[in-house]
């Protein structure tokens, strides 16, 4: 008997969460498709000399690493934006 097809996501903004909920879905199997408004991926955690970016090249982090990361890639400790942007 075939395996039964698990239904399409869309997954709506590819910032850090948006990130690793597209990867862990995909990983289960899923259907998915991703959005974001940006021509980018990364979302606020991106540094741009846009006024409406949040982080700051000093910005350690501004997410939790434990539910931010993916299972089989965590954070390290520390890694400030100009750390992330060579990662």
């Amino acid at each position: 008997m075939p395996k039964p097809r698990l239904p399409t996501v869309a997954v709506i903004g590819l910032g850090a969460f948006g990130l690793v909920a597209t990867k862990n879905l995909v990983e289960e199997g899923f259907d998915v498709t991703a959005f974001d408004r940006n021509p980018y991926i990364g979302g606020l955690w991106r540094y741009t000399t846009d006024n409406r970016t949040s982080v700051l090249p000093s910005t350690v982090a501004n997410v939790s690493k434990e539910r931010g990361c993916f299972t089989d890639f965590p954070f390290p400790l520390a890694r400030t934006v100009s750390k992330a942007k060579e990662f």
